[in-house]
């Protein structure tokens, strides 16, 4: 079969190792093909070289890409889902499965073009195993692979085929869920990286810089813990309130992470050994340390998490206070802006249009 990863970083080079493993034919489609080899592998801990592949071609040329392509994995930063939709779209045939890893974001809204040409769009809630490069173009270091992938597809009358493409290529057991809500509300980095960046950050005015950065996993603090329950909390409120769907897979950060208390949560993070060292999404300057507004983080976590957990709140009359007021301190930030996922942009302007759209 011929596969495209749309995206070169660790999320699709462990795919595109994965595919290629399988003796499928790979490309990779990413802004920096000379980096590629040929031959890509996944290691662990220990450097050890856990899964090898090896891909057609790495290419900036999206006929090259997708015009044959019978499954297409985007593995790009949310912020980046509408540019690629729109490269997509004119290569799409009815029956091509398009993968979203993970499936938040508002993908469901950006690729519904897609969706009404006759692909098959869906996505997992969580990626098969964390990642991070370990050398650019070549290698990826994993950590131990999750127990099931939790697979939705926006159509449910495709969820099991789609679950069994991914468990089969990933050599992970499958969970289906029953809609596609389950993915758009899993509470993960938006709310986990916005509570961090807010209480690491909520003091800065842009007048005085820092005079280091800090480590962002690493050095999680209870503060970040009891801020990430809060919003959870209200996930659960938004859950609750859209008791026409089944939502049993949209977990608690207490359930996913098996913690009682933020202390406990703030254990568990803190013990994550790939991510130990990663710093704080910051910038250096001639006089000091600043918040790096530029970052996935950033990019990704407000516009295309927090914003659309905020959305479904304001249709349902929810006030999700701890959620707005992280996203008005990020708004007073110097120099931020919003690139946001909003659902007005695809005809839903209240909580019927909502509901309209989800039931399918």
């Amino acid at each position: 079969m011929n596969i495209a990863i749309a995206g070169g970083g660790s999320i699709g080079t462990q795919f595109a190792v994965h595919c290629a493993e399988k003796r499928h034919s790979v490309i990779i489609y990413t802004s920096n093909p000379t980096a590629f080899y040929n031959k890509l592998c996944t290691v662990n801990e220990n450097n050890k070289i856990t899964h090898i592949g090896e891909i057609q071609v790495a290419t900036t040329d999206a006929a090259e890409a997708f015009a044959r392509a019978d499954w297409i994995f985007v593995t790009v930063a949310q912020y980046r889902l509408a540019e690629i939709a729109s490269i997509i779209f004119p290569y799409v045939k009815p029956g091509l499965k398009i993968c979203l890893v993970p499936g938040t974001g508002g993908g469901e809204c950006i690729f519904k073009k897609c969706i009404d040409r006759g692909a098959v769009i869906y996505g997992i809630q969580r990626v098969p195993a964390d990642s991070r490069i370990l050398d650019y173009g070549k290698s990826v270091m994993t950590t131990k692979y999750i127990e099931q992938l939790h697979v939705a597809a926006f159509d449910p009358a495709h969820t099991e085929d789609c679950a069994d493409l991914v468990s089969y290529l990933t050599g992970v057991p499958y969970v289906t869920m029953p809609n596609y809500l389950n993915l758009t509300l899993t509470p993960s980095n938006p709310i986990l990286n916005v509570s961090r960046l807010y209480t690491m950050f909520k003091d800065y005015d842009g007048s005085r810089p820092y005079i280091k950065i800090p480590l962002f996993y690493g050095e999680w603090d209870d503060e970040s813990s009891e801020t990430a329950f809060k919003c959870d909390e209200e996930i659960s409120k938004i859950r609750s309130a859209l008791d026409m769907f089944d939502l049993s897979y949209v977990r608690s950060l207490q359930e996913y992470y098996e913690c009682g208390s933020p202390g406990e949560l703030t254990e568990k993070i803190r013990s994550i050994e790939l991510f130990k060292e990663v710093p704080a999404p910051m910038a250096a300057t001639g006089i000091g340390c600043i918040p790096n507004l530029t970052t996935r983080c950033f990019m990704n976590d407000f516009g295309f998490g927090l914003s659309v957990f905020i959305q479904i709140a304001d249709f349902l009359g929810i006030d999700a206070v701890n959620m707005k007021t992280i996203m008005k301190w990020y708004m007073g930030l110097p120099d931020a802006s919003l690139r946001e996922f909003n659902y007005r942009d695809y005809g839903i302007n209240n909580i019927d249009d909502f509901i309209d759209f989800y039931k399918v």
